[in-house]
């Protein structure tokens, strides 16, 4: 981990000096600052000190980018891992925890789809608590209504943008 995060804050450093050469693009990064990050901390027992530390250092690298934050989430994790069961099955939870099982993350658990389950718990107490003291500019869309034309029309309120025609 520690090898991964100094050749992802060089990329990060990279990122951001090509984008600040061309200032008319735009670039949605979906997942890379918060999804990733946790699930590399989380699987290795790392502190969330930490994992904060190394998301602000991200977040200082980016920062002449004048980086937004759209977090799409769901107020009731439990409902989220029952409808992640049934869609998928809970074959497909053990597959998950089975391939995962050798992380730090898993030692002392029970084996199977409900050590998955629990971290899925972790996973979004976590990104909650960096999303609250992220410290850009940002916004929390609650998605378990599924109504994406109205999560459409607020994040292009947030980003003070236009549809444009098709």
């Amino acid at each position: 981990l520690d090898v991964y995060k100094k050749f992802a804050l060089e990329k990060w450093a990279y990122f951001t000096e090509k984008a600040l050469k061309n200032r008319e693009e735009v670039y949605i990064i979906d997942s890379a600052i918060f999804q990733f990050q946790i699930f590399a901390f989380l699987f290795k027992n790392r502190s969330y000190e930490e994992l904060q530390s190394f998301i602000n250092q991200i977040v200082d690298i980016i920062q002449p980018l004048n980086p937004c934050l759209i977090y799409l989430y769901r107020n009731n994790t439990e409902a989220t891992i029952d409808y992640l069961e049934k869609d998928r099955g809970t074959s497909y939870l053990n597959y998950l925890w089975n391939r995962d099982k050798a992380q730090p993350y898993y030692t002392g658990k029970p084996p199977g789809a409900e050590s998955f389950k629990q971290f899925l718990r972790d996973y979004a107490s976590i990104a909650d608590l960096l999303f609250s003291s992220f410290p850009a500019n940002k916004l929390p869309l609650e998605i378990s209504d599924g109504n994406w034309a109205c999560r459409e029309d607020e994040m292009l309120s947030f980003l003070d943008a236009s549809r444009m025609p098709s």
